[in-house]
């Protein structure tokens, strides 16, 4: 007896003979069986992609630090001029204050933003993934990541990052022991990171 088949546009089952889709009305020619349906990426269908590049990953996370490093530096030098205010004998305390409030402010508009929505950018691509081939997807709908799906997902990060000592090293072990690559913020938001060519979008 033949398996029964899946549409690769909507991931509806149909009969093994079925010519077209009785969901969608698809034709059945990009068809798979039960067997290569668990290891095929199914439009629609969550769980269906192949777990992203590990190097690529650490690629981009190395990149989106160093870029949130670029961001934050004008907020770190004021805040540094403001400790140097500080100290000097002479120097205004006033007018340090205020540096350290602009400071403040720098940070607020600029590093911490990108920390949280970088993964709703373009097409599910921080500028760290997208100069790795990677993207996050939303895998309840199969489109690219949005700023809102990104926040949550980055924002469990941070959280366990207040765990003393171990908490920035929960997610990296995570990717590394799951099948599908996917860290509690992605559990939390039902997002994936994958590689672009590998997106059925």
């Amino acid at each position: 007896m033949e398996e029964n088949i899946f549409c690769t546009k909507c991931g509806s089952e149909n009969p093994a003979n079925a010519m077209f889709c009785h969901s969608c009305g698809g034709a059945l020619s990009q068809l798979v069986n039960q067997a290569e349906r668990a290891s095929s990426p199914v439009h629609g269908l969550p769980g269906k992609y192949p777990k992203a590049s590990l190097g690529n990953r650490f690629g981009a996370a190395v990149l989106d630090t160093l870029i949130i490093f670029g961001l934050a530096l004008p907020a770190i030098i004021f805040f540094g001029l403001a400790i140097a205010e500080l100290g000097d004998y002479w120097g205004d305390e006033g007018s340090a204050y205020g540096m350290m409030f602009f400071a403040g402010l720098l940070y607020i508009a600029l590093p911490l933003p990108y920390s949280f929505i970088k993964d709703g950018l373009g097409k599910g691509q921080s500028w760290g993934k997208k100069a790795t081939g990677l993207m996050v997807v939303c895998l309840s709908d199969n489109t690219p990541c949005t700023k809102g799906k990104s926040f949550l997902r980055n924002l469990i990060m941070g959280l366990l990052g207040f765990i003393p000592y171990v908490g920035w090293l929960v997610e990296p072990i995570i990717v590394l022991a799951d099948v599908d690559g996917r860290r509690l913020g992605d559990r939390a938001a039902d997002t994936q990171v994958i590689d672009v060519l590998d997106y059925t979008g």
